[in-house]
Order: structure tokens, then sequence, then C-alpha cells
């Protein structure tokens, strides 16, 4: 896939340490559906950092046979679920992208293991 204008790419790639979940792939946007609320306040700083600094991570996915918490998956289970990184999605269908940039996690410890070395708290973004 050729990256264009239209893909959000991060520009870190995962720490070594995380093995096989260093592997990352460009997901549609519309193939994807938030598993967590979205929050205004998270939302303006996202739509304040990236546009100066660029997407830091990819996003976290998982289908929805790997998902841990059935109940919350509300919409398509054909679809992507984010678990991390919501509002980066939302941005990126606000300002027309078409695709962004994911790794896919199989289990919330995988999930838990990616957030204990890449999180950022929001108060902390560029």
């Amino acid at each position: 896939m050729t990256i264009n204008p239209r893909h959000l790419k991060a520009k870190n790639r995962l720490p070594l340490e995380l093995g096989h979940l260093r592997f990352t792939q460009f997901i549609k946007i519309d193939n994807l559906q938030n598993l967590a609320p979205l929050s205004d306040f998270v939302h303006g700083k996202v739509s304040e950092s990236l546009p100066e600094h660029g997407m830091l991570w990819p996003i976290i996915v998982c289908r929805y046979e790997n998902y841990w918490r059935d109940k919350i998956w509300k919409v398509n289970r054909d679809k992507w679920g984010v678990t991390n990184g919501n509002q980066r999605v939302h941005y990126a269908k606000e300002n027309g992208y078409r695709y962004i940039e994911s790794v896919e996690v199989k289990s919330q410890e995988e999930r838990d293991w990616i957030n204990d070395i890449i999180y950022i708290n929001p108060y902390e973004y560029p």
C-alpha cells in the first residue's frame, strides 16, 4: 500500500521489547468502530497536538473474537474494534483521512503490555 496524505501514519515504531506486536498495518477508517466513549477534553488535546506533532504511536485494534468485553461490542462484529486511539480515529475522520496506522492485539494482556510502554497522559501531550 502506498502511503499518501490520506493515511494517518505514526511517527514512532513500537519498541523492540514488544516483539511480535511491532507489526503495524493501515486500516480503512470506515472499517473501525470505537469501543470507548469520546471525551471532549481528550479530543481537544488530540486536535491541538496532531497537526503540529503528528500521530506519535499507532492506534491499537482487535477483532471481535479476541476482545475481552463482548457486551461493549455494539455495532458490526466484522469491523476492527479500537481499544486505544478512539480520539485519533475521530480526528482522522473529521480531517478526511481514509486510513490510519494500527497494531493488532489478541488479548487484553497484549493491549496492557503496549500501554505500559507507550501511553501518554492527555495532560502531557506535546
